[in-house]
């Protein structure tokens, strides 16, 4: 079995938010599809490529820091730190909850 370890860096603004570097080329999209006969439950889907699910992982890692006063980010058509875009107008909430 391998090990790695990752480090993230970001910075925290006045307000306490995080500034979070996205990799060049970034891309994610969510999409939502209910349940039918096929799919026997509700399906959200995160859609990205290797630079997009880095900065999701940053932004995750960035929540749960301590020292970040922000509990949540908006992901959407119009917040999209040019990388998320979603075909059917989904909006993706990364939120922390509890400790």
């Amino acid at each position: 079995m391998n090990s790695k370890s990752t480090t993230v860096q970001f910075e925290i603004n006045p307000h306490g938010c995080p500034v979070v570097e996205i990799p060049e080329h970034a891309f994610a999209a969510a999409r939502f599809s209910p349940a039918d006969d096929d799919q026997p439950r509700n399906q959200i889907t995160i859609e990205a490529n290797r630079n997009g699910l880095v900065a999701l992982a940053r932004w995750m890692i960035a929540l749960a820091d301590n020292d970040v006063a922000t509990d949540h980010q908006h992901f959407d058509n119009d917040v999209d730190f040019g990388m998320f875009k979603s075909g059917d107008d989904v909006e993706l909430i990364i939120q922390r909850v509890g400790k």
